[in-house]
């Protein structure tokens, strides 16, 4: 089992590496507003260092949540990361992977964390940033850097201890405490 989880994390190394060496803020621009009425056109624009939305410096981070409609326990945990983001003011996203937008549409017509916040729900009609990220199961949560580099993954609902973890460091900006879990 040890031989198979280091050959899983060199595997992820490799994945990442590969996404940050790319242009990473053009990989976003592949997620489209599910809200139509929204005035940022891209989600470069939302997460790019230029101070044109919010001051971003080296010490904010950004969730991403990827979920599905499919998915049960997405919808809960999108709460939680709600809950989180609002206590350490670290802006929280969640990309829809589905594969039919009127699927993901059809879904937040009913969520109420969708109706409080549409500006943070995004598709990935082209499926380049799951790619890109190696996201094969969700929920997964990404945390990206300043300048759109991820450096924190899971996947999977993470329990209250990891949550609670989770949302003391984001608040001390203690990430490099974070270890990756997959």
């Amino acid at each position: 089992m040890d031989r198979f989880f280091k050959i899983a994390l060199f595997i992820l190394a490799i994945a990442q590496s590969n996404f940050i060496s790319a242009n990473s803020i053009v990989l976003y621009d592949s997620l489209v507003p599910f809200d139509k009425n929204q005035k940022i056109s891209t989600f470069s624009q939302v997460i790019s260092p230029q101070p044109t939305l919010v001051q971003r410096t080296e010490k904010t981070y950004t969730l991403l949540q990827f979920w599905a409609s499919w998915c049960h326990s997405c919808a809960g945990f999108m709460y939680d990361l709600d809950k989180i983001s609002a206590a350490t003011q670290s802006p929280y996203y969640a990309i829809s992977i589905d594969d039919k937008f009127i699927d993901a549409e059809n879904y937040l017509a009913k969520h109420p964390l969708y109706k409080k916040h549409r500006n943070r729900f995004w598709f990935d009609q082209q499926s380049k940033l799951k790619q890109s990220l190696a996201i094969t199961t969700v929920p997964t949560v990404v945390i990206i850097d300043h300048q759109g580099k991820p450096i924190w993954r899971t996947s999977g609902h993470l329990n209250s201890d990891d949550l609670f973890k989770l949302k003391q460091l984001l608040a001390n900006n203690n990430l490099d405490q974070l270890t990756n879990r997959n």
